[in-house]
């Protein structure tokens, strides 16, 4: 009996060995295995890289959760763990997993530990956190968002990288200024009255829809908008030029100027001071101008285009243009000081 037995179980196991040796290159991996959670910031269909953020040295704050199925319980994965760019991919500590029959839900944003923020707090896959802008608009950052949810059935295909599609929740405001008429050294002094300096910005993974596995969807808003006060910036150095040529940009890529969304504000009064100075450094004349504006919204930039006339000591406040902001492609962002 005893030889019989195990005859059996020695058949069992060359079974088992068999089928899996035949079935190996085919079958999908194990519901159990262990399958890394991995980050990529540009769409490898199309190649294009995020500009200022695939850079080497490169950090984002990653926050995550995930929950069995349709369980109202998240548990916390990433607490604003730091994801950098090393060597051609994202990379970071402690390495996390797909947990088969999970809905994994995540939140980045760019760039890791930037000044002016605090209350930081991730619950229930929202991140919120308050932000004041610094009194030197140097200081302050572009800051950039990316969302994603999936529901991880265990199979390879729903393994992919997490596709983090970064978005600007800041405004950008810029002038372009022209002066027609010549002068030694031209000086401008902007001020934005009424300007809300604090708020709460709040984000949220989509739900996914019915039958759906994944999606880079969001819902977000700037709220207990505060502090209002008077932002100040003084821009020298600027130059005239002819007609035709392209007016100068007091805050270009590489010294962008960013403040908070507030489209509802409606008391925004923007003011415009010029100085005129001599070859010798000294100041002849100054004159300004002043208008009400309205607000502005997230990821658009504004550009107001002034006209200085010397002359009649006059600024025209032309229009303002607005426009999502981006560059290149649809895949490219700016990244102003980095």
């Amino acid at each position: 009996m005893y030889l019989k037995l195990r005859y059996i179980i020695i058949l069992i196991a060359l079974c088992g060995l068999m089928t899996s040796c035949t079935s190996d290159t085919t079958a999908e991996p194990d519901a159990g295995a262990e399958v890394e959670v991995t980050f990529v910031t540009a769409d490898p269909s199309r190649a294009v890289a995020l500009s200022g953020i695939n850079t080497e040295g490169s950090t984002f704050a990653i926050y995550g959760d995930m929950k069995f199925m349709n369980s109202d319980r998240p548990v916390n994965v990433f607490g604003g763990n730091a994801v950098t760019y090393r060597s051609g991919k994202w990379t970071y500590e402690d390495t996390q997993y797909w947990f088969p029959q999970h809905e994994h839900s995540f939140i980045a944003m760019h760039p890791a530990g930037a000044t002016g923020l605090s209350e930081t707090e991730y619950s229930n896959s929202q991140l919120s956190f308050t932000y004041t802008l610094p009194d030197n608009f140097e200081d302050a950052r572009d800051l950039l968002v990316a969302t994603h949810r999936r529901m991880y059935s265990g199979m390879s295909s729903s393994a992919n990288p997490v596709m983090l599609r970064f978005w600007h929740i800041m405004s950008r405001i810029n002038f372009m200024m022209n002066c027609y008429e010549p002068a030694d050294k031209i000086s401008v002094s902007i001020e934005l009255q009424g300007v809300n300096k604090t708020g709460t910005f709040s984000i949220i993974p989509a739900p996914l829809s019915s039958g759906g596995e994944q999606t880079n969807d969001y819902i977000f808003s700037w709220t207990d908008l505060l502090n209002n006060g008077t932002f100040s910036i003084d821009v020298t150095d600027i130059d005239t030029n002819e007609e035709g040529e392209a007016g100068t940009s007091l805050f270009p890529d590489n010294n962008a100027l960013f403040m908070i969304p507030q489209p509802d504000n409606k008391d925004i009064i923007m003011k415009i001071t010029c100085t005129l100075y001599d070859a010798d450094a000294e100041p002849v004349d100054q004159f300004g101008s002043e208008m009400p504006i309205a607000g502005w919204k997230a990821g658009k930039m504004y550009t107001y285009s002034l006209t200085v006339q010397p002359s009649i000591k006059d600024i025209y406040i032309d229009h303002v243009n607005v426009k999502e902001w981006k560059s290149g492609s649809d895949n490219n962002i700016d990244v102003p000081r980095k």
